[in-house]
């Protein structure tokens, strides 16, 4: 579980560095994550499902 959390946070944080940088919704996104890997450090029972949707929308720039 910890390496699949890790491997999202590191995947989520390069999205949002190469298209929403600095964006408020892209820190919290970015925090979210964090507080997720930090959860995962510590064992406890339970499921974790991840929702991945990709919309064929641009970014505003």
């Amino acid at each position: 579980m910890r390496r699949i959390l890790s491997q999202v946070y590191d995947a989520v944080r390069e999205e949002i560095r190469s298209v929403r940088e600095g964006s408020d919704d892209a820190s919290e996104l970015l925090r979210e994550f964090e507080a997720l890997r930090e959860e995962a450090k510590r064992p406890a029972p339970g499921r974790l499902t991840i929702t991945y949707e990709r919309y064929d929308d641009e970014f505003d720039d």
